[in-house]
Parts: C-alpha cells; sequence; structure tokens
C-alpha cells in the first residue's frame, strides 16, 4: 500500500525546494551533491532593518551523526551558523538560529525534516553553495524593527565591558540625570566635587556675566569632570529615539551610541 501524505505545511515543504527558491538548482559548488528536498522543510530569520534581504545556504557539512549549516547574506558573509545532533533528531525538529558578527542582533528558527535516509541523499562531506544555487524565499527573511539590542561601556583607554541586553534599567539619582529633549533621551553620568550643590551645573547657565557666587564650585567641577574624562570615569550617552513606532509620539525604536569627548554641561 502506497505510502499516504498528509498535505500539511511542513510536509508539503518535504515534497518542494521550499525553504530555498523554487527555481534555484541547490547544487553545490563542485556538482557533487544537491540538497534533497526533505532536509530543511521551513525557514524564518529576523534581521535588523537596513541589512540585505536576500541570503542563502553558504555550507553544509554533514559527518552522519551531525549536521552543519551555515547562512550567509548575498556578500558571502557569515550571518548564522548551526549545527544539530542528528542521533537525537525527530523529524520536523526545528532549531533556534542565533547571529553572529555585524547581524548579532539576528535571531530565527529552522526546521529540518526527515533524515532518517540522509546517507542515501546526501554523500558525507562539506558541500560550499553560491546565491544563485541556494538563496532561500524572499519571505523566509523578515526585518526587524530598529531598536537599541545591547547596551556597554566604552573607557577612555579604549576598553569595552560585556554587553547589557535584555531588560536595562537607567534609575536617576543624584549624578545620574535623565532627560527628554525633541525626541532624545539624554543619559549623562556627573561628576561633582563633594559637598558641591548637585543643582549647580544648571543654576549657572541663569548667572550673568559678572555674577560670582557660582564661579569657584563651577571651575572646581570643571577640573573634576576633566580629571575624570582621563581616568574613564565620565560617560554621556545619547539614546536616539527613531520617529514611526508609537503613535502620537515623536519617536518609535531606539537607537544608541556613546561619546565621552564631549563635556558634561548642554
Amino acid at each position: 500500500m502506497p505510502e499516504s501524505w498528509n498535505l500539511e505545511w511542513l510536509n508539503a515543504n518535504s515534497q518542494r525546494a521550499f525553504p530555498f527558491k523554487e527555481d534555484v538548482s541547490r547544487q553545490d559548488g563542485n556538482g557533487l551533491a544537491v540538497i534533497p528536498n526533505s532536509l530543511l522543510v521551513d525557514l524564518v530569520f529576523v534581521v535588523p532593518a537596513g541589512t540585505s534581504y536576500r541570503y542563502y545556504l553558504k555550507t553544509l557539512m554533514y559527518s552522519g551523526a551531525h549536521l552543519t549549516l551555515v547562512l550567509a547574506d548575498e556578500t558571502g558573509a557569515t550571518v548564522s551558523t548551526l549545527t544539530v545532533d542528528l542521533t537525537t533528531h525527530t523529524t520536523n525538529q526545528a532549531y533556534t538560529l542565533q547571529g553572529e558578527g555585524n547581524f548579532s542582533g539576528a535571531v530565527g528558527r529552522l526546521c529540518l525534516g526527515n533524515t532518517s535516509n540522509l546517507d542515501a541523499q546526501l554523500p558525507r562531506g562539506v558541500y560550499n553553495f553560491a546565491l544563485a544555487t541556494a538563496e532561500f524565499e524572499l519571505r523566509t527573511v523578515r526585518p526587524d524593527l530598529r531598536a537599541v539590542y545591547s547596551l556597554a561601556v566604552v573607557g577612555a583607554d579604549g576598553a569595552e565591558s560585556d554587553q547589557l541586553t535584555g531588560i536595562v534599567r537607567l534609575l536617576a539619582g543624584q549624578n545620574v540625570r535623565l532627560t527628554y529633549i525633541r525626541g532624545r533621551l539624554r543619559l549623562q553620568f556627573i561628576c561633582r566635587p563633594a559637598g558641591a550643590d548637585p543643582f549647580h551645573q544648571r543654576r549657572h547657565r541663569h548667572l550673568r556675566p559678572g555674577g560670582s557666587d557660582l564661579r569657584q564650585p563651577l571651575s572646581a567641577d570643571r577640573r573634576c569632570r576633566q580629571q575624570a574624562a582621563a581616568d574613564g570615569q565620565v560617560l554621556q550617552a545619547v539614546l536616539r529615539l527613531c520617529r514611526d513606532r508609537v503613535p502620537d509620539r515623536p519617536a518609535a525604536a531606539v537607537a544608541g551610541h556613546h561619546r565621552q569627548d564631549r563635556g558634561l554641561a548642554e
């Protein structure tokens, strides 16, 4: 009795090229192997907006027990690498893709079909492909909204801290100032002399040129900031808010950068 097939999405994909484009050959550069229809049955890859929207399977490594897939963008730059233990794989099992390098903010899911007969379909070895022969369908790649993917602190010596990801809460306090001005959220870490008025940095703006009551604290604070900058202890970060994400607000997603080479006074 012939095997019956359920026309479910993944079963249907195992009988066609998807997630590859229908008109690509899926043949490696040496003409030694063709990727079977049933190997990859689904793919969703979310990439930062503004990056390439054309991706392909750059390299496939098959050893019998393990399968490694390397995804790349149209320039050939590696985007993500996935290694699967086929001894524990089950049909239509999905795996998480994590971006790397310039695509560290990219994430995705890749689903492998039935690999029980892969030895008969694909000789063991390492195979390289090109964009023209193994490009993925356009619908498998989705742009992500622009946002801050991580925060890091860069010292005066150029040393960079580990990246902070997930929910990062910014707490205003005596030495941390948060202000929102015309679509920007400004974060300032402030160094001031012990015993100085914590608000003198704002008050000094209103002094007339001949004023002298806050001249000495300002001078001391300036020296403090210069010394702190030399020691890598002053950080000024500007988080730019994009303009399309939140209704009735001038800002949307967040893009950020850090710099230390400017003074703290606005």
